[in-house]
């Protein structure tokens, strides 16, 4: 652990602390699960820090307990096969079809989870912090995309990929050797001056994937509710390797083909903008949480309005302001590597920048 780590995570009366400061967003997590609040702190080691005391801050209490009354609270607000919300002013109850329960005051920014389990309450804590930071940047016009950031002599790129496209296994060959540096493995923060903001939680794999050249101690087996096992690799691992405020001048419209050999081709802007539509504006791939999100009140939608226009004009920006190619990616994460090596080192020699 850390020395920042260190601090930010201490007993007070059996009451485990761990605090995070992302972006200036602060989260204050407690729980009497040390075992809980460690799996956080490895989760998002690169932000634990004290919180801000100035700003927005999010809040959260953990018990590893049975949820107790789960009782409803008349017709709910918001109704999935997942989960049922009801709302009482700006506090919301979740209660999810498999047993936990989430308090939540929208307006103090503060909530409760209650599971027995603590690895389904491992989940839905990482899930809740990735939710209510990312709807708090939002409102600054730092918003998140579901792509690879990464970073070469300075400048920054985003590799646009589906889930399961391949990102986490390029990240992890970028950062065993090659001259890249990491701004994101799934979701870079893109500031209101475009550049790239450095969100580096913990990277999951598929159990399949070789994690041979990383250390056993740094790797988790992960168990989630509605998909399949997975393996974690804590920040630690990749921290050196960590990139942060970088002018994104390339966008890179990704795809994985079997039996093809990469390569890098120019694309439109237009392309580029439906790209961005998907994985910034709509977030599709991101973890944003509906039961925090969507709140069917005229405040409620005036807000989601009010991210969606901010995320589109970023993606606006984006999309005139970057150098946009596809890059077709092979099965081979240390090829797609080297091909994205050599059309950097060509950009770069031709002294092509960014206007």
């Amino acid at each position: 652990m850390t020395a920042t780590a260190e601090r930010a995570a201490v007993l007070d009366g059996g009451l485990g602390r761990l605090s995070l400061n992302v972006h200036g967003v602060g989260v204050e997590l407690s729980s009497r699960s040390e075992g809980l609040l460690e799996d956080l702190r490895r989760d998002f080691g690169y932000f634990a820090r004290e919180a801000p005391r100035i700003g927005p801050c999010v809040r959260l209490r953990l018990l590893e307990s049975p949820p107790g009354d789960a009782g409803p609270r008349g017709l709910p607000s918001v109704w999935t096969p997942r989960y049922a919300a009801y709302d009482r002013g700006p506090a919301r109850r979740i209660v999810y079809s498999d047993g936990p329960v989430a308090d939540y005051d929208f307006q103090a920014q503060e909530g409760e989870i209650r599971c027995a389990d603590r690895v389904r309450l491992h989940e839905l804590a990482y899930l809740a912090v990735l939710s209510r930071v990312g709807e708090a940047l939002d409102a600054r016009g730092i918003h998140r995309v579901h792509a690879l950031g990464f970073e070469h002599s300075g400048d920054g790129g985003l590799l646009l990929l589906p889930s399961g496209g391949g990102k986490s296994v390029t990240a992890l060959e970028m950062a065993l050797g090659s001259p890249f540096g990491i701004v994101a493995e799934d979701a870079p923060f893109v500031g209101p001056d475009l550049s790239a903001l450095a969100f580096p939680a913990r990277w999951s794999f598929l159990p399949s994937a070789d994690l041979s050249r990383v250390p056993a101690s740094m790797i988790r087996p992960y168990r989630r509710q509605d998909f399949g096992p997975k393996r974690l690799v804590d920040t630690a691992f990749f921290e050196a390797r960590i990139r942060s405020a970088t002018p994104v001048r390339w966008l890179l419209i990704g795809r994985r083909a079997a039996g093809v050999e990469p390569r890098i081709e120019p694309a439109s802007t237009g392309a580029a903008l439906r790209a961005l539509s998907l994985n910034l504006v709509i977030g599709w791939g991101l973890a944003q949480m509906s039961e925090y999100m969507v709140r069917p009140t005229p405040a409620g939608a005036a807000a989601l309005g009010r991210i969606a226009w901010s995320r589109w004009r970023a993606a606006r920006r984006l999309a005139s302001g970057a150098e946009t190619f596809r890059f077709t990616l092979c099965d081979d994460a240390a090829r797609n590597v080297r091909v994205l090596e050599r059309f950097v080192d060509s950009c770069r020699a031709r002294g092509e920048k960014l206007a």
